[in-house]
């Protein structure tokens, strides 16, 4: 985003919400449904030094967001959002849900003790290989090579000839790591899902180590969730793109996921969100068969009740969906990015995570 549209965005918030004109139009607004998805909550010490900005939240603007949303919404469990979009519970307001997707270990150390503070519930969608098999993710090693690149020469040389040149001209661009990343992991989500696998292990050869940081819970801490009135889900096994996989690995992978995690919980898993936010009819109708009953993308779009229950659209949430222009926490802005304001005034389109 440009610093002029960020700017722009937000002085609008502030007119729109210091005028009331965006508290009437909630007040007047049809009831509705936000889901709301987060990945990871960082210290705010830590903030700077994150790889994919659009993942993390500070603890601090966590909280403070939260907050904003329950002067808007009331905030349900995923059982009484399966109630309201089947039709059993009639839908008389404004409602919202939390979820996480992954499994990464900040989401109970520095995530779950805000939202028990706040008395707001949230579920967690659990990435099986990651949480099970303690296995990192694929862009978590594409970013741990993005950091050898920078650091080891000789082996940055050697890597050049057996990598995809979309791959090394990300890699090799004249910017931040950031945009770097960014643009090396939009590149490996073109590619077929075997294809992508095999490119992210030849990585290896640049001798690279995932952050200690971006370790997965521990199956006690996920009980300890459940135990506490959290909800879990199944997020696939490995973050693959299911769109992206042959029909029968896409269908092995959801109901893997689905069926392993109930086993070391307990429990029924009826809620799965798609690595990426990525499905389409095949893949939904696999999540039916695994059992799913509520399933969700990364369209942010606001379900309605009796609408397909297996591609539910949600919002992304990071630091910058409540950062203002002047780099601090703004209620007014968070409330026109969660509320569709700045869809509705700029006319922006749904765009995919």
């Amino acid at each position: 985003m440009s610093s002029t549209v960020h700017a722009a965005k937000s002085l609008l918030a502030i007119v729109l919400v210091h005028t009331g004109l965006l508290a009437l139009v909630q007040r007047l607004r049809r009831p509705h449904v936000l889901v709301l998805a987060y990945h990871r909550v960082t210290p705010d010490a830590g903030m700077d030094a994150v790889d994919y900005p659009a993942m993390h939240v500070s603890t601090r603007s966590f909280a403070a967001q939260l907050r904003a949303l329950r002067q808007f919404y009331d905030i349900v469990p995923l059982g009484d959002l399966t109630a309201i979009l089947s039709g059993t519970t009639p839908l008389r307001r404004h409602v919202a849900a939390v979820t996480f997707d992954d499994g990464y270990r900040d989401n109970f150390r520095d995530a779950f003790p805000i939202l028990a503070q706040e008395n707001i519930p949230a579920t967690f969608f659990l990435s099986l290989g990651f949480v099970d098999g303690r296995e990192p993710f694929w862009f978590d090693r594409v970013a741990a090579a993005a950091h050898a690149w920078d650091a080891k020469p000789q082996a940055r040389d050697a890597a050049r000839a057996d990598l995809p040149a979309g791959l090394v001209g990300a890699f090799a661009a004249d910017a931040p790591r950031v945009e770097r990343l960014r643009r090396a992991v939009a590149f490996l989500k073109t590619l077929p899902d075997a294809e992508r696998t095999a490119v992210v292990d030849r990585l290896t050869q640049l001798d690279a180590t995932v952050d200690c940081t971006s370790e997965p819970m521990h199956w006690d801490e996920v009980r300890a969730l459940r135990d506490a009135g959290m909800g879990i889900g199944a997020h696939g096994t490995q973050h693959a793109i299911l769109t992206r996989m042959e029909s029968t690995a896409s269908s092995r992978d959801i109901a893997t996921s689905v069926e392993r995690i109930g086993a070391r919980l307990g429990m029924q898993v009826v809620g799965f969100a798609y690595p990426n936010g990525d499905a389409d009819a095949r893949v939904a109708a696999q999540a039916a068969d695994a059992g799913v009953q509520l399933a969700f993308t990364m369209q942010p779009e606001n379900p309605r009740p009796g609408a397909d229950r297996l591609r539910i659209g949600r919002r992304n949430v990071c630091e910058d969906t409540s950062r203002s222009a002047w780099r601090h926490f703004s209620r007014a802005y968070f409330w026109c990015e969660i509320t569709g304001a700045f869809d509705f005034v700029l006319q922006r389109g749904a765009r995919s995570k």
